[in-house]
């Protein structure tokens, strides 16, 4: 009887041992996994901005931006800013820089937040907070 009650106190005192011991190595792969991924998230925002400022600076495009910005009337409904011959225009120029770096849209925001210009309709007149 001796021995079941010395051999049940091993195996609970060597099962909450391992126990520790996955939770510990659980928690330590988890832990570099998500730093990893962290870099992998940083590096990628920061190799985005690179043609995104560029296409920004492009003299074309911040004239269409401009002239978009200046005809974008304050009371102006969404599917009105949207069909602005300025926002066409600068759906058109901005075309192959949204193809070249598989980009899937593009959003124009004014200082105070709405947005005047976005590739897709639904967005357009939506204020930013």
């Amino acid at each position: 009887m001796l021995v079941l009650v010395v051999l049940a106190a091993i195996g609970s005192w060597l099962r909450a041992n391992v126990e520790a011991t996955l939770q510990a190595n659980l928690r330590s792969v988890l832990k570099t996994t998500l730093q990893a991924e962290q870099s992998a998230v940083q590096n990628w925002v920061r190799m985005q901005r690179n043609p995104a400022a560029a296409a920004a600076a492009d003299e074309q495009i911040a004239g269409a931006i401009r002239s978009l910005v200046a005809h974008a009337k304050p009371d102006a409904a969404a599917l009105e800013l949207f069909n602005l011959p300025q926002s066409a225009e600068l759906r058109r120029e901005l075309a192959p820089v949204l193809a070249a770096q598989e980009y899937n849209g593009f959003v124009v925001v004014e200082a105070s937040g709405r947005i005047v210009a976005a590739y897709r309709s639904e967005m357009v007149g939506v204020m930013l907070t």
